[in-house]
């Protein structure tokens, strides 16, 4: 019994929860025993006190008992709504990601709508360019080839005669290009 006291003093005054109540209750479950030893031995006048001290004593461990079972359930409660409340702000949050996802996916389609467009249009503009490339050298070379092949036959004098006529062919071809 001296074990236990001591044991209940120390959580008392570590304020450990209902340690004061249980170390009152057991002090007078201790005078009650303690009587009836005395009583017993015939060193007390006051009777049989045990079965009252015994009563005091279960009645003071279901009082503590209830009020921690009800603080249980009391944050069990506590805990449900606010175990609900992160899950309803969790299905808000799903709600809005598979939105902004949606919404993202429907941008980035859109970009790659517009680029397909761009690509398309900078494709057909190159083959425009290689066209107008193509009329260009060829558009330069047929008077430029003329201009050489009279330029060849001065050089070889195919027809020295002719000379002065060639010279004006190549004058006319390069003012008029």
């Amino acid at each position: 019994m001296f074990y236990l006291m001591v044991g209940l003093v120390k959580a008392a005054l570590r304020r450990m929860e209902g340690a004061l109540i249980f170390l009152l209750v057991s002090v007078v479950a201790l005078v009650t025993v303690i009587n009836d030893f005395l009583y017993y031995n015939e060193w007390s006048l006051i009777g049989n006190t045990s079965p009252l001290g015994l009563l005091v004593f279960t009645i003071a461990q279901m009082i503590l008992l209830s009020s921690r079972f009800t603080r249980a359930a009391s944050n069990e409660e506590r805990i449900a709504r606010e175990l609900q409340d992160a899950n309803d702000k969790l299905t808000e949050m799903n709600m809005n990601l598979e939105r902004t996802v949606q919404e993202r996916t429907q941008a980035l389609s859109a970009a790659h709508d517009d680029l397909r467009t761009s690509y398309d249009r900078l494709l057909h503009s190159e083959q425009g360019r290689k066209k107008l490339l193509a009329y260009i050298t060829h558009d330069l070379r047929m008077p430029l080839s003329s201009m050489l092949g009279y330029v060849e036959a001065v050089q070889d004098r195919v027809k020295p005669e002719r000379n002065e006529q060639y010279l004006k062919y190549i004058r006319d071809n390069t003012i008029r290009n």
